[in-house]
């Protein structure tokens, strides 16, 4: 559960995502994901946010302690596999939207008579998965 405390026009509001329902795509899309760029290293609260949506989304399942070691690095990269970004481990505001919304962003629309790069990199995830 992640809970941040917002000031509006000297109105506070507590703003809650629960990290394992459909909630947190809107919750992201309210907040604009105004979120630390986290790498091997980071410490804190966000990165036991990141800690509980990697082992939300499946892809960690260390203790949620809020240090950004070796096993977060890899479980941050295999989300990036999976949601077609680059595979550099950091996570960013691009992978902060993946992983509150479980699914690929900013990704070209492709279809039949189609033609370039993002038809190549389909086929190429395609012909990799079988």
């Amino acid at each position: 559960m992640y809970t941040e405390e917002t000031s509006l026009n000297n109105e506070t509001r507590a703003l809650v995502a629960d990290t394992t329902s459909l909630s947190n795509l809107a919750f992201a899309q309210t907040t604009g994901l105004m979120k630390p760029t986290l790498q091997r290293g980071s410490t804190g609260q966000a990165v036991k946010e990141l800690q509980q949506l990697l082992f939300d989304w499946g892809y960690y399942f260390g203790l949620i302690d809020g240090i950004f070691g070796v096993e977060v690095e890899n479980a941050v990269k295999g989300y990036q596999h999976r949601v077609f970004l680059a595979e550099d481990g950091v996570v960013g505001s691009i992978t902060w939207q993946a992983l509150y919304s479980g699914a690929p962003v900013n990704m070209p629309i492709v279809m039949n008579g189609c033609s370039g790069n993002a038809v190549k990199i389909v086929q190429n995830v395609l012909k990799l998965n079988g």
